[in-house]
């Protein structure tokens, strides 16, 4: 029988979502799968280069939209997480202390 372990990671843009998960599936390969819901804003060269749109525009549509839905939903749901890991993926002893507890989950899942 499979155990599972599902870890999310959530946070504003820029917290380090990405680089915290590029480093899990460096350290756990295939054993790793992700689902992402990432990429919804690290987008201005694409809005300004592929869009055609105005850096202006893009800057204020980050401050009208993002940037307040960010403080009404993202960072209240901070006291729901588990652990919260300042600097995401270049916090490096948050990192250690994650990747030991999936690694622990993968050893306890072998003995099964």
């Amino acid at each position: 029988m499979e155990n599972i372990l599902v870890i999310g990671i959530a946070g504003g843009t820029g917290s380090g979502k990405t680089t915290l998960m590029d480093n899990l599936v460096r350290r756990f390969g295939e054993v790793v799968t992700v689902l992402s819901h990432d990429n919804y804003y690290r987008r201005i060269a694409g809005d300004v280069n592929e869009r055609g749109r105005t850096l202006e525009s893009v800057l204020d549509q980050y401050q009208t939209t993002v940037k307040p839905m960010h403080e009404k939903y993202v960072e209240p749901s901070k006291k729901y997480a588990n652990i919260v890991v300042p600097e995401g993926g270049r916090n490096f002893v948050a990192l250690d202390m994650i990747m030991g507890r999936i690694q622990r989950h993968l050893d306890d899942t072998e003995e099964l």
